[in-house]
């Protein structure tokens, strides 16, 4: 796949994540088979946020990914806090995705520095 091609792939695979992240979010009553915990399907949701995005935006600076995605995930509190939506937002929930989003990056970066450093030595 050419550079550019994949790119573009991954910039795909980020948006529609996203975009179903989001609206899964914005169901009301939404129900999971196995019934995981809420604050799991948060970690879940935004760690694959994070590694799709490092993948489709490999120039974009840590603070701007972890900006973008924790207002991504204030965005969706404040969805699930519409009455309308029946859900519960929480600062516990948006806490969660931040933790997910570090831990991401961290793992990211480590991993990107161990293939660099095999292809040095």
């Amino acid at each position: 796949m050419s550079p550019s091609l994949s790119s573009q792939f991954w910039k795909l695979a980020f948006f529609v994540t996203a975009l179903f992240a989001v609206t899964m979010a914005s169901l009301p009553n939404l129900h999971v088979p196995g019934n995981p915990p809420d604050k799991m399907l948060h970690i879940l949701a935004f760690f694959v946020l994070t590694v799709l995005a490092q993948l489709a935006f490999p120039l974009a600076k840590m603070w701007m990914l972890l900006l973008g995605l924790g207002l991504l995930g204030a965005g969706i509190e404040l969805i699930q806090a519409l009455p309308t939506i029946n859900r519960d937002a929480g600062l516990a929930d948006w806490l969660a995705d931040l933790v997910a989003i570090v831990f991401a990056i961290a793992i990211f970066q480590v991993g990107r520095r161990l293939i660099a450093h095999r292809r040095i030595g």
